[in-house]
């Protein structure tokens, strides 16, 4: 910015040696006018016939010029460039005041002129408007010349426009760096060196540099980098030829005040060329405050190490897994008599189980400030083990860093946690001793079922003699509770065969949409009995995927009975297949109370009904949707519900669409045409509870 006012005051000074040689060429053009007319006898007196033309002594000039009289404001003529600059003809333009293109007011006008007439001021800046309107900034050199015996003002005119713009957009520019630059709290400092890699002094710096240093900014730039270092440090002159090779450079020193206080600082140094020379640019931060707190945390070890003495954990500080210190908890935990006799003592050799050495300097060699918590053992010094949970971290410690360990004595919660796994086997004992008194339960109920069969047997051959409906009116009774006990026992045992591993899956390739239609035609007649309606859709007539069709059926019917069960009388169900690439997907959907939202996310928790009132309209063990889910995951499927209340709900079944192959045979599709109504009863058994 001041290269270029220096640029426009140098311009202006040579706009003044022109105007000047302008205006002795056009008063010598003038009087050897008025020569050659007097001789000639031509001279009237008229101003209009004692004129001369601006063309004549233009010439090659970019000037814009105007003859104006100074005593009204007249103009008495103007170059080509005027009449272009301007949008006005010759004749326009002679007809014109100069009030008629300056802004300005008519008395400041006039008392302008007057100051030019008087040789007073001869440089102005003027808004002159153009004749469709604009405004443009102008530069007018004015000077008092005498044509025909009258006082004139020859005035040249520079439109500056465009350079005010830019000069004001310089300004705003080089105002905005200014703000940023002296904004920057660390101190920012340039210098230059000579061709011969001698340090010279600073050209540039900001605020934040000279209230550091306490110095103005007049005698900074007075100032060597050199003078404002501390001599013995001397790092500055010693980095200088490594900056320029590198560009860059990083380091630390210490700057001295104007008061001879040191200021120890980091230096960011940068190297550039500006107008043929090399300069130097610093950022220099105050390390002040950390070198203070690196002081105080050096010195203050000894009262850390008082302090982690009392805590309730074994603290050591280890360097190259030598002990640097370790408190007293950690003496008592490994069974010393005194800590001197850990110091010095290889952390890895003496305290470390041979068992987890890896796990150490796996965790030594951690680039991070802090280390994850791991499980380890202890040698004490009698060779008894100790179980510990250890963490680390890196602390700075003297002239570089060391490792605090953090080690807690875990050997009790390990022994409760051993114990909790003798209890969790005990547990599974347990498992399998109902699962076997289910299984015992379950023969006795084959038994009865059996001689109701036998019973129903001779019914429909009619050998039991009068009174059968009645007998039949029982007999269904006592079958459909055998049904409901059965389903009760199967439910138990399948459910303590899950928890205890033993259940298993046959996976085989069946159609799933030719299973599923079947079971839903089997289930027609209990859908009609409660009066409702049934409905059946699919995207695809066949799809084979691996599953066992016998778990399919337990899903299905249980689900299918919920539905009946919870829907009421007119209403309807809905049994629908989907399929993506990756899943085939089975909705049953009804049209019943539905699930209040609160109860959604528990109905798949075993032993959970919705209703659990003692006057609760329908039965059941909150086994069943429970088993669902189990079986749906033992096929790596999922189950998910949407229901609102009295709108019905919505189950969803997702499932793997995929197929088995067993070796190198292509796989082979499955029938499923038998259908097994002895189940369907089973499950089915608690619809006609009343």
């Amino acid at each position: 910015m001041k290269d270029r006012v220096r640029e426009l005051e140098e311009e202006i000074v040579s706009l003044r040696i022109e105007n000047e040689t302008l205006k002795k060429q056009l008063s010598y053009i003038t009087s050897h006018r008025i020569n050659e007319t007097e001789s000639k006898g031509l001279i009237q007196g008229s101003e209009n016939e004692t004129s001369v033309s601006l063309e004549e002594i233009s010439g090659n000039s970019i000037s814009i010029m105007l003859l104006i009289d100074p005593s009204n404001g007249k103009i008495i003529d103007a170059n080509d460039l005027a009449l272009n600059f301007y949008g006005y003809t010759k004749s326009q333009i002679k007809n014109m005041n100069i009030s008629d293109i300056n802004i300005l007011s008519k008395y400041e006008i006039q008392k302008e002129m007057k100051r030019a007439s008087r040789s007073t001021k001869n440089l102005f800046y003027f808004n002159h408007k153009l004749s469709n309107g604009d405004l443009r900034n102008v530069l007018v050199i004015s000077d008092l010349i005498n044509v025909h015996g009258r006082n004139l003002l020859f005035s040249r005119i520079f439109d500056i426009t465009d350079s005010n713009r830019k000069s004001k957009k310089l300004i705003e520019s080089e105002n905005k760096f200014k703000h940023m630059f002296n904004n920057i709290n660390d101190m920012i400092l340039v210098f230059t060196i000579d061709k011969y890699g001698n340090i010279r002094n600073f050209v540039e710096a900001n605020e934040a540099a000279c209230y550091l240093l306490g110095y103005t900014y007049e005698e900074i730039l007075k100032l060597s980098p050199v003078y404002i270092e501390k001599r013995e440090n001397n790092t500055l002159k010693n980095l200088v030829k490594l900056i320029i090779k590198n560009k860059y450079g990083t380091f630390q020193t210490k700057f001295i005040t104007k008061k001879r206080n040191y200021i120890p600082v980091e230096i960011n140094a940068h190297y550039f060329e500006l107008n043929d020379e090399i300069n130097i640019l610093m950022v220099a931060k105050d390390i002040s405050k950390r070198k203070e707190i690196e002081y105080a945390l050096k010195n203050s070890i000894k009262q850390q190490e008082k302090l982690l003495s009392a805590l309730p954990a074994a603290i050591f500080i280890v360097d190259k897994n030598k002990i640097l210190s370790v408190n007293e908890y950690g003496k008592n935990l490994l069974g010393y008599d005194s800590c001197d006799e850990l110091l010095g003592k290889d952390y890895l050799q003496f305290v470390v189980h041979p068992d987890y050495h890896d796990k150490v300097k796996a965790r030594n060699k951690i680039k991070t400030i802090d280390a994850p918590l791991i499980e380890e053992k202890y040698i004490k010094k009698n060779g008894e083990v100790v179980d510990v949970e250890v963490t680390a971290l890196k602390i700075p410690y003297e002239n570089g860093s060391a490792l605090l360990i953090f080690a807690t004595n875990i050997t009790e919660w390990k022994t409760m946690q051993n114990e909790l796994i003798e209890m969790s086997q005990v547990e599974k004992l347990r498992t399998e001793f109902f699962a076997n008194l289910s299984h015992e339960l379950r023969t006795p109920l084959n038994v009865i079922l059996g001689s109701l069969q036998l019973q129903e047997f001779y019914l429909k051959n009619e050998r039991m003699g009068i009174n059968t409906d009645k007998y039949k009116k029982i007999h269904e009774r006592t079958k459909r509770n055998c049904y409901r006990l059965l389903r009760l026992v199967n439910n138990l045992i399948d459910i303590t065969r899950i928890d205890s591993g033993f259940y298993e899956v046959g996976f085989q390739n069946y159609d799933i949409v030719h299973l599923i239609k079947t079971i839903v035609k089997a289930i027609e007649d209990y859908v009609v009995k409660k009066n409702l309606n049934i409905q059946f859709n699919t995207n695809v007539d066949s799809l084979i995927i691996a599953c066992d069709p016998e778990k399919i059926e337990r899903i299905m019917l249980n689900l299918l009975s919920n539905s009946i069960k919870f829907t009421e009388p007119k209403g309807h169900i809905k049994v629908e297949i989907n399929t993506t690439e990756q899943e085939a997907i089975i909705v049953v959907k009804d049209s019943g109370i539905g699930i209040p939202k609160e109860k959604q996310d528990i109905i798949f928790e075993r032993f959970v009904q919705v209703d659990k009132s003692l006057t609760r309209r329908h039965e059941g063990s909150g086994i069943g949707l429970s088993l669902v889910k189990s079986l749906v995951e033992l096929h790596n499927g999922s189950i998910s519900v949407i229901s609102a209340v009295k709108e019905g709900s919505e189950f969803i079944i997702k499932l793997p669409n995929r197929t088995d192959i067993i070796s190198n045979e292509e796989y082979k599709i499955n029938s499923y045409d038998s259908f097994n109504i002895e189940r369907m009863h089973i499950e089915f058994s608690d619809i006609y509870s009343k």
